[in-house]
């Protein structure tokens, strides 16, 4: 049987979490909250989960074998990107400009 990753970061946080207050309760009440602490840190630790899996749940944010065949498609590479235009000389009204082309104002104070 295949186990694939069906935890993720934040579900790995809060099992952990969980384990650890299940860890208290084991000490302060019943012993039987070992058992879901180490579920807990078991699927925690190894990133899968069967409940998650009959559920069919999926925390887990791993690039599937999808986006992997469509990145060999574009040859491995990014798209280029579009061909900027230039800029504009100056946004100064073509009376205002100086006829040397230099872009700066003719205006006189």
């Amino acid at each position: 049987m295949k186990m694939s990753c069906n935890v993720g970061v934040t579900d790995k946080i809060v099992r952990v979490v969980i384990g650890i207050i299940g860890l208290w309760l084991a000490s302060a009440y019943s012993p039987l909250w070992l058992l879901l602490s180490l579920a807990m840190f078991l699927t925690a630790g190894v990133s899968w989960c069967p409940v998650n899996k009959m559920m069919g749940v999926n925390t887990c944010h791993v690039k599937t074998e999808h986006t992997k065949d469509e990145h060999k498609k574009e040859g491995g590479m990014a798209k280029p990107m579009k061909e900027q235009t230039p800029k504009e000389e100056s946004m100064m009204p073509e009376d205002h400009k100086d006829d040397t082309g230099s872009g700066e104002s003719k205006l006189e104070m």
